[in-house]
């Protein structure tokens, strides 16, 4: 019996220091370090669109982000197979899976590969190559989508942030409001992202002589990757101030300049070319000196080009631009058209009662009449 219970306890003994070595093997830890698990991320080449003279727009998505942050995301394009980031790129600012980037700065009727590019801590890896081709000199695409992605509104807070004091009755918290004029500029010196920039010195009275601009346009830094497409109700100042600063420059080169007179002359364009760095054959082509089948051609083109316009037009029942009288008139994008030759404009007003889309060339909504189109709107 002795004997038995001697077995037995020296069984539980061998059965503790098992147990006890293998409690003190290492397990697999599920919080430590797991970098060995970590890859490259994956990402798509999606399709080129809007194919144009010296311009593309690529959308690529990232479908897998191997396990850590993708950091840096965009497009890279070459005339040879297989570009790298180091060719050329654009680097996209939106961190959603699903990106769109515009290759720049193309020859014309080229031939180029394109590829989406994605990075993590791991490393750099790229999608499919695509090709095409630019367009041919005078060749005109059947379509171009919009050309502008920003939402922004007329009247509307917080855009006039920066604009000078004002007790009107239409001011917006103290400030003379950003009207349809500098609103139509603004988003397309976004679009140009600072290829296009303000220089020199204004201080002057706008062209009702209610308020003062007083700007050195040298000192207004832009960050163009801090533009957000649009606000929300309750936008902070630093969400902002980039736009706000946009539609200082916009309003204080254009508002001291008549760009808001019933039909703007050589004035504003004279100031264009005085304060911005553009082509200096910018200028205001007259619907009513082309014949229809002309006037959608100039349109078609400058669109092309990747120039998106700046038109303004008045209603039929003002008086003609040569005669005197009261003119209801409103500046306006047209930034892309369609195979049956309407064109998309956007009104610029408030997104919750819009007016956009596609139109006739003749028949763009209440302000239709002796549109008056910049073109030649491009960096020197």
């Amino acid at each position: 019996m002795i004997k038995f219970k001697s077995v037995i306890k020296m069984s539980i003994c061998v059965l503790l220091l098992i147990t006890l070595l293998f409690s003190c093997s290492k397990e697999p830890s599920s919080t430590g370090d797991d970098s060995e698990t970590k890859k490259a991320p994956s990402v798509k080449t999606l399709e080129i669109k809007n194919i144009l003279y010296n311009s593309a727009r690529i959308s690529a998505q990232i479908t897998s982000t191997g396990g850590s942050s993708v950091t840096e995301r965009g497009i890279c394009w070459s005339t040879t197979v297989n570009p790298v980031k180091t060719d050329n790129a654009s680097k996209s600012e939106d961190f959603t899976a699903s990106f769109t980037c515009v290759a720049t700065g193309l020859a014309i009727n080229t031939t180029y590969h394109a590829r989406a590019y994605a990075v993590n801590v791991k490393g750099t890896s790229y999608g499919e190559d695509l090709t095409f081709k630019t367009l041919a000199e005078n060749e005109l695409p059947a379509s171009i989508d919009p050309l502008l992605s920003t939402k922004w509104s007329v009247f509307t807070w917080p855009y006039n942030a920066f604009y000078p004091a004002y007790s009107g009755s239409n001011s917006i918290n103290g400030k003379l409001p950003a009207p349809c004029g500098p609103t139509t500029l603004s988003r397309v010196l976004a679009f140009w992202k600072g290829q296009i920039f303000a220089s020199g010195t204004i201080d002057a009275l706008d062209s009702k002589g209610e308020t003062r601009f007083k700007v050195n346009l040298d000192t207004i830094k832009i960050n163009y990757n801090n533009l957000p497409v649009t606000f929300g109700a309750t936008p902070t100042f630093d969400q902002y101030k980039d736009v706000a600063k946009l539609f200082l420059t916009s309003g204080a080169v254009g508002l001291t300049n008549l760009m808001d007179v019933a039909t703007p002359g050589d004035a504003y364009i004279n100031a264009l070319k005085t304060y911005f760095n553009v082509d200096p054959q910018v200028k205001f082509a007259k619907r009513w000196e082309y014949t229809r089948e002309e006037w959608i051609n100039l349109l078609k083109t400058e669109l092309a080009k990747g120039h998106p316009l700046m038109v303004v037009a008045r209603t039929s029942d003002s008086p003609k631009p040569w005669e005197p009288g009261h003119v209801y008139a409103h500046w306006f994008n047209i930034e892309g058209y369609d195979s049956g030759n309407r064109f998309y404009i956007d009104y610029n007003f408030d997104p919750r009662q819009p007016f956009n889309g596609y139109y006739d060339v003749d028949d763009f909504g209440v302000y239709k009449a002796y549109p008056m189109v910049i073109i030649n709107f491009k960096p020197r």
